[in-house]
């Protein structure tokens, strides 16, 4: 089987969050692995590491081997909402996905980034020093997977991914709206997938 959807981000949006709650449903498979990065891997160099990434489309397919009757089979990976070159990459291997986008109030998902990357990075960076840091890679073009500003320009990255499959073909969440309302948005992405709505 081969994956038909992806949540595709923001980082620190509730991505993982939403996966978890739709993967309860019995006609949705979701990849074990999260954040398997298989679409951003041409915007990383070759000696990139991360223990989840895959770069080979076999390994990558074995992901959803255990997918069987499921009308929903997808992964959550939420780089690939500021991957300059995951849209178009999903676009050609997968080309009738549909895409769910998780977006958050910039500044408060920032902040978060920046703890998340101090954490697992081990940076000593102050938060101004990183902001500073991000910002002259992005003025000088410079994609980094683990910029804490990039995420956030949510306009340009979802006009990327509206120009590769078309505004419906594609679900955006607003996270606020998602924590107020969970029952009620987890049930608008089924209707999106075309599946059944769930009443718990």
């Amino acid at each position: 089987m081969k994956p038909n959807f992806f949540i595709v981000g923001g980082s620190k949006c509730g991505t993982t969050n939403i996966s978890y709650y739709l993967n309860e449903h019995p006609d949705v498979f979701i990849s074990k692995l999260n954040e398997p990065y298989y679409f951003s891997r041409f915007d990383v160099s070759e000696d990139f590491i991360r223990e989840s990434m895959i770069r080979d489309y076999e390994k990558y397919l074995d992901l959803f081997k255990d997918a069987k009757n499921h009308k929903a089979i997808g992964e959550a990976s939420s780089v690939y909402l500021s991957s300059p070159n995951a849209a178009s990459e999903i676009k050609k291997t997968f080309p009738d996905s549909k895409i769910i986008i998780s977006i958050r109030n910039p500044i408060e998902r920032t902040h978060s980034s920046y703890f998340s990357y101090q954490f697992m990075q081990h940076k000593k960076e102050t938060f101004s020093e990183m902001i500073d840091l991000h910002e002259e890679q992005i003025k000088k073009n410079e994609f980094f997977i683990y910029n804490i500003l990039e995420p956030g320009f949510y306009t340009k990255h979802i006009k990327r991914f509206q120009e590769n499959f078309g505004p419906e073909k594609i679900k955006i969440v607003v996270f606020e709206n998602y924590i107020k309302n969970t029952n009620e948005t987890i049930n608008s992405i089924f209707s999106f997938l075309g599946i059944d709505e769930r009443n718990n």
